[in-house]
């Protein structure tokens, strides 16, 4: 008994071994593939899509300037500091280099906490370099606390170059900037003037007349977008074409469209019935401009 004990034992550490063995194989494998898997629902560790789309396309633009997120983690932010890095690592490696990410002890450079401002360790800065790859100080945002909405804005921020506003054009049944409800755009708004967008409510007059308020084609502004927010009249012929004449000559144009419904009560009848009704977007004259 002692001796099938014994080699019982013996053999059972021989697969412990082996497996041991086996899962350092793999984990080396794995990380000299430098292959990983988010498997935390709200992906902590790893961009989203949307993030990734973003980030991978301004990494081709040579016109954008390169950013280093300073990440100023002391000796007890230690765990921190190893998950973190995978998520700093994934802005650095889908922007192509264009992001790149630097861990500062904050004991060592009492006068970087100064000079940007950060007040407890975990903190990270956000700031464009220079054309000669120092870092523009007088651009750097502070993100107070890690996340991933908090770090792609400010990336998208201090990334941003020119000057830039969004016309939203007031119509009939159209959506409100101004609106705090479920349809309205005030979070949108307040979004892109985070961006250090202009944003501006205009009418058809405003951009139509024989000598327009606001013009379109305004050289003060690098980019223009046009935002028509729904509505329910058509436009006029004459107030379209100025419309298609900014697209054509290089304007942006968002065009926001949903199925309208009026409640329509017939004599007799108790209850109203809906009743579909042409929007703006789905108006003749636009259908043929969109086909």
């Amino acid at each position: 008994r002692t001796g099938n004990t014994v080699r019982v034992g013996g053999t059972s550490l021989v697969y412990t071994v082996v497996i041991l063995a086996a899962l350092v194989v793999v984990y080396i494998f794995i990380r000299n593939q430098n292959i990983r898997a988010d498997l935390t629902q709200t992906n902590d560790f790893s961009l989203t899509a949307e993030a990734r789309a973003a980030f991978s396309t301004l990494a081709a633009d040579p016109s954008i300037p390169s950013v280093r997120m300073l990440a100023f983690y002391g000796q007890q932010q230690a765990g921190r500091r190893d998950q973190d890095t995978l998520l700093l690592e994934d802005y650095q490696t889908t922007s192509n280099g264009k992001i790149t990410y630097e861990f500062i002890d904050p004991e060592r450079s009492p006068q970087l906490l100064e000079q940007y401002g950060v007040t407890t360790p975990g903190q990270i800065v956000v700031a464009p370099l220079n054309a000669d790859g120092t870092v523009n100080t007088e651009r750097a945002e502070l993100v107070r606390l890690f996340s991933q909405e908090e770090l792609s804005n400010a990336a998208l921020r201090v990334m941003a170059t020119g000057n830039f506003r969004a016309l939203f054009l007031n119509t009939e049944g159209g959506l409100s900037t101004e609106s705090t409800e479920g349809d309205g755009l005030s979070l949108l708004k307040t979004s892109l003037e985070d961006l250090n967008w202009t944003v501006q409510d205009v009418s058809i007059f405003d951009i139509s007349a024989e000598q327009p308020t606001v013009n379109l084609q305004d050289p003060a502004f690098d980019g223009t977008v046009l935002v028509v927010a729904g509505g329910e009249a058509a436009l006029s012929d004459e107030n379209l074409a100025v419309i298609t004449n900014f697209v054509s000559a290089g304007g942006d144009l968002v065009l926001m469209a949903a199925p309208g419904f009026t409640s329509v009560a017939g004599e007799g009848e108790a209850e109203a019935t809906a009743t579909a009704t042409t929007t703006l977007a789905a108006a003749p004259n636009m259908s043929e401009f969109l086909f």
